[in-house]
């Protein structure tokens, strides 16, 4: 199955679940310290956030996934895709957000339980923060188990593999055919 929304696209796995939102701007805005580095609303309407998951997602969650993580079965693989706004210090393509694309794989030694957002025991997790047609994101994927990643490891990779991430239309442009 593909999915496509505010300019990323990608192909779930058979059996996968997995959404494209962004975050009301009400919402987004009103996240509690701000930092340079925060998700802030864009004028496309918000920041985009892709959740996949080999499980069933829950309705509502953060956007690294604690939730899901915390349900996640045993064998399971979770990938969020969460786009940040440029401004007040950070820059696209320019420090942690230089990587000019996302991987197009994860290795087992890429995971660690150091590297998850909230640690659970037996999980790990992975981060890569990236610049992609101008958009800057970070790629969070978490298995449920680190000496077996399994099917879930080649999944998330096959996913990885289709990624596509468009330029967003610059507000008030016109399009000429």
């Amino acid at each position: 199955m593909s999915l496509a929304a505010y300019g990323v696209e990608v192909s779930v796995p058979a059996g996968w679940d997995a959404r494209i939102y962004a975050r009301p701007l009400a919402r987004a805005a009103a996240l509690p310290g701000v930092s340079p580095f925060s998700r802030r609303p864009q004028a496309h309407g918000g920041s985009a956030t892709l959740h996949a998951a080999s499980f069933a997602l829950p309705r509502d969650d953060a956007d690294f996934g604690t939730t899901a993580t915390e349900s996640m079965p045993t064998g399971g693989a979770f990938l969020a895709l969460v786009e940040y706004e440029a401004g007040a210090g950070l820059e696209p393509g320019v420090g942690l957000f230089a990587a000019p694309a996302p991987p197009s794989a994860l290795r087992a030694a890429d995971f660690a339980p150091e590297t998850m957002v909230r640690p659970r025991p037996g999980q790990v997790g992975a981060q890569r923060f990236f610049t992609a047609s101008g958009r800057p994101f970070c790629l969070y994927a978490v298995l449920a188990s680190a000496a077996r990643p399994g099917h879930a490891l080649g999944d998330l990779n096959r996913m990885l593999g289709s990624l596509r991430i468009a330029p967003l239309p610059l507000v008030g442009s016109i399009e000429h055919q």
